[in-house]
C-alpha cells in the first residue's frame, strides 16, 4: 500500500494516539494484512504503535 497524499496519516489522525503523529510507514511483506508502524512524540518520549489493516 503507498501513502499518496498522505492517506496513512489520515487514517492513523481517527485513531486516540497520544502525540503528534511524525511518521507512518509500512512494516514486512504480510501475505493478507498490511502491518504500519506509526511514531508519535508524547511530550518528549516516542509513542509507538503498531495497526494491521
Amino acid at each position: 500500500m503507498n501513502n499518496k497524499d498522505g492517506f496513512l496519516e489520515k487514517y492513523v489522525e481517527q485513531f486516540d494516539i497520544s502525540g503528534k503523529i511524525e511518521k507512518v510507514t509500512p512494516q514486512g511483506n504480510g501475505h493478507i494484512n498490511d502491518t504500519f508502524l506509526v511514531i508519535a512524540d508524547d511530550g518528549g518520549k516516542n509513542a509507538n504503535t503498531y495497526f494491521k489493516r
